[in-house]
């Protein structure tokens, strides 16, 4: 048994949803309440706004945490490293000096770890398929001459 928390009736365990997170496994308000709660919530523009504004504040700071871990961890850069990267390029990719309004990616050499700069996906894309072989690339140079 368990005391909804909203309509303040003790109730058996079935007339609550399961909840994994909670220590006894299920919701804290019972079936017909949370029901209640969510149509209201839904019909409510307000509160879809907000919720809408609150999840994309979420994202978006998920999003530079995960971003800002991952350059760590993987290239060893503060995020104040890759912002002056960019700042020195001018927000543009390296090879093509095309400006992009989205991350550019950090380019190394896969052998020695050394970071390069900093290529928009598709350049970046272009040296890897190329295996980042020299002769590789003069080859094609020489291709698209003829």
């Amino acid at each position: 048994m368990k005391t909804c928390k909203r309509c303040n009736v003790e109730k058996s365990l079935s007339d609550f949803f399961g909840n994994k997170r909670r220590k006894d496994g299920v919701s804290t308000y019972c079936k017909p309440c949370q029901l209640e709660y969510q149509r209201k919530r839904y019909n409510d523009p307000e509160s879809h706004k907000q919720h809408k504004m609150d999840r994309n504040i979420y994202l978006k700071n998920r999003k530079h945490s995960v971003r800002k871990w991952y350059l760590k961890t993987t290239y060893g850069l503060t995020p104040e490293q890759y912002e002056d990267m960019y700042s020195k390029n001018d927000g543009k990719c390296y090879i093509c000096l095309e400006k992009k309004d989205y991350y550019l990616h950090v380019d190394h050499d896969h052998k020695t770890g050394k970071i390069r700069g900093l290529l928009c996906h598709g350049c970046n894309n272009a040296l890897g398929l190329f295996k980042d072989n020299k002769d590789f690339l003069l080859r094609a140079i020489e291709y698209l001459d003829n």
